[in-house]
């Protein structure tokens, strides 16, 4: 009987343990989460992935992740996506960062941008500080965009990694495109989970 119950705890374990993995897999899985903050409920900001607008992608539903704020920069909203695969990560295991986005759409020093959270410190890698070279699935619509990561500390923890769209109309277009956000040369490209970097 003692040894019925024995196996009985430790099948409990065994299942609590792989419900608490698979959590914690969903979570950190290689993706790039759309997601707004409108506290004011203002309905100006947008952020979703969207189809037969990006550039080919594996089951040629071309996915793009629209970005917008349809207001002035000073509106307390934004949109953007966020990178929870990276969370936890030492910020050494980050090597590469960067997107591809359609031409015309707004890109400034300030938006879109990568927020990298280390220590409780972030580093942001504003769209125009970065090396422009056109996308090579579409040299002449596209751009392809990769930042020097010479200002992360060499020590350290992310916290934290996303990308965040919050200037307006009053800024530029107020929207943008962008397709294959690259994290250490694995591309995410469409909703959903993507095969992530080797470390």
């Amino acid at each position: 009987m003692k040894k019925m119950g024995f196996i009985f705890l430790l099948a409990a374990v065994f299942v609590f343990t792989a419900i608490v993995q698979a959590g914690q897999g969903q979570s950190k899985k290689f993706a790039a989460k759309a997601f707004t903050e409108d506290p004011e409920d203002t309905d100006l900001v947008v952020s979703a992935w969207l189809t037969g607008v990006g550039l080919p992608d594996a089951g040629n539903s071309n996915h793009a992740l629209s970005l917008q704020k349809n207001t002035t920069t000073a509106t307390n909203a934004l949109a953007g996506a966020k990178i929870r695969w990276l969370k936890d990560k030492l910020v050494t295991d980050l090597t590469e960062l960067g997107f591809d986005y359609m031409n015309g759409g707004h890109c400034t020093a300030n938006a879109p941008r990568f927020v990298v959270t280390v220590d409780a410190v972030e580093f942001t890698f504003g769209c125009s500080t970065g090396t422009a070279t056109p996308a090579p699935d579409d040299t002449v619509n596209w751009t392809r965009v990769r930042f020097s990561l010479a200002t992360l500390p060499t020590v350290g923890t992310i916290n934290d990694a996303r990308v965040i769209f919050d200037e307006g109309t009053d800024a530029g277009t107020g929207s943008i495109l962008l397709d294959n956000i690259d994290i250490n040369g694995s591309l995410i490209g469409k909703p959903g989970k993507a095969k992530p970097p080797q470390l």
